[in-house]
């Protein structure tokens, strides 16, 4: 069959594309099966990063007001192309 160059042309969702470029050879089963076999593989790095949320009071910032609290207080991040949260 021959060699034939294998590049990905998109990652995977919450992936970069750094898979890189392989040759990969072709090959017949054997002389008498029509199946076409070969093998690369790879891996893309997986995008992550961070996220600080910090709730402030509008006039006293880290400070509450009298005897308001944030202790307890819970958040959830969204994405904000889907609106979904993020996990």
């Amino acid at each position: 069959m021959g060699k034939y160059n294998v590049k990905e042309i998109k990652a995977s969702n919450g992936f970069t594309n750094t898979f890189k470029d392989q040759q990969v050879d072709l090959t017949y089963k054997d002389n008498t099966t029509e199946l076409v076999y070969g093998t690369v593989s790879g891996t893309n790095t997986e995008v992550t990063g961070s996220a600080k949320l910090e709730k402030q009071d509008i006039e006293q910032g880290t400070q509450s007001q009298g005897s308001a609290t944030f202790k307890g207080a819970e958040y959830t991040l969204y994405h904000a192309s889907t609106n979904q949260p993020v996990t």
